[in-house]
């Protein structure tokens, strides 16, 4: 899909939202560029510098708006409290995942912007060294590879592009796996974003740290980020049972699982654990069965590294796709009999392995 496809898709509300979205982000820009373009005390600064210099303060402005907010829509327990609320109303409560994207390409083109700022202010700053040692006694190396900004910078920089690289729709679906666990590096990028700020590498001309004093506005969700995950962690506790797997045809394999102690409304989807595949991946899948059942399905498609151990965990093999097509004009593909065969027969294999899932 283009670009333009996608934004073919959007709502209503997912505009209003990204032209709001947007004209914050040109404020906060504006604000951080002549807070420092302004600032007499900075004049140490301002004169080698200027454009560079202002430029990679506003986008870090921007980057702390950015860093604070892209936690909030995976926290599903906060969700859940603001979607029955009337901030439902004003802000696309629905629209977390979009939102997440959003705010990831927000947080990817201001990265961008302030880390070419800062390696602009450090080539000047490393000009002026070798012509006024006395007055710029740091050099490029130790301002990039020595100092706290420089290290933890690279560390970010370092997680984001295995993040993002990993993240794309094609590659999720290609190996979940991978996305899975180096999307966990955003842990060690809000470790590494926390310690940035230290060492004050902006300081005025008497000497005062100048940094964005901004670990607090992002250690708030930060904070919300890690009560979500406890949450999760008691909730995964609770063990339920498969009652029955039913294969049907193009590799899709149904789960019927016993009710746990939830409701639950057509449409919506849960996270399912298998601790024989993997203790740490969840999944989320549709419930596909009605809440007046006295069991939930979910009907999974075998296309990714999970999903395919999944079906050799319950016996069942991903099937070849069918060379033949759908035959001659009398009859069908022979991997298309196979699967009209175990359709009619509504083959099942019954287990009895306990799957364990949030509430």
């Amino acid at each position: 899909m283009g670009l333009f496809d996608a934004f073919a898709t959007w709502t209503t509300r997912r505009y209003v939202f990204f032209i709001v979205w947007l004209i914050v982000h040109i404020l906060l820009f504006i604000w951080g560029f002549f807070r420092v373009h302004n600032d007499p005390d900075l004049i140490n600064l301002n004169e080698p510098l200027n454009w560079s210099l202002w430029i990679s303060r506003a986008a870090g402005m921007c980057l702390i708006w950015d860093c604070a907010a892209i936690l909030l829509p995976v926290c599903r327990n906060l969700l859940k409290l603001l979607r029955v609320s009337f901030i439902n109303k004003i802000i696309p409560i629905d629209e977390n995942i979009w939102f997440h994207k959003i705010t990831a390409y927000s947080i990817l083109i201001c990265t961008v912007i302030h880390g070419a700022g800062h390696y602009i202010n450090v080539y000047r700053l490393d000009a002026q060294h070798r012509l006024h040692p006395d007055k710029f006694q740091v050099s490029a190396a130790q301002l990039l590879f020595s100092s706290y900004a420089g290290i933890t910078g690279h560390v970010m920089l370092l997680c984001m592009v295995l993040m993002y690289t990993t993240a794309k729709q094609s590659q999720r679906h290609k190996s979940f796996e991978t996305f899975w666990y180096t999307h966990h590096l955003a842990f060690v990028f809000f470790i590494a974003l926390l310690f940035h700020g230290l060492g004050c590498i902006v300081k005025d001309q008497h000497g005062r740290c100048r940094g964005y004093n901004s670990w607090h506005v992002f250690t708030v969700t930060l904070s919300l980020y890690v009560i979500e995950r406890g949450i999760r962690f008691y909730r995964a506790r609770m063990e339920t049972r498969l009652i029955k797997v039913i294969q049907h045809p193009a590799n899709v394999i149904e789960l019927r699982i016993q009710k746990p102690g939830f409701t639950y409304k057509p449409g919506q989807y849960m996270f399912i654990n298998i601790p024989e595949i993997s203790n740490h991946q969840w999944h989320p899948f549709t419930i596909t069965s009605s809440p007046f059942e006295d069991y939930v399905s979910v009907h999974i498609r075998q296309v990714g590294d999970w999903t395919r151990a999944l079906g050799r965990r319950m016996g069942i093999e991903k099937a070849e796709t069918p060379r033949g097509g759908a035959g001659g004009k009398g009859g069908k593909g022979q991997g298309q009999d196979k699967s009209e065969k175990i359709a009619d027969k509504g083959e099942e294999v019954v287990a009895t392995k306990t799957l364990t899932m949030p509430k």
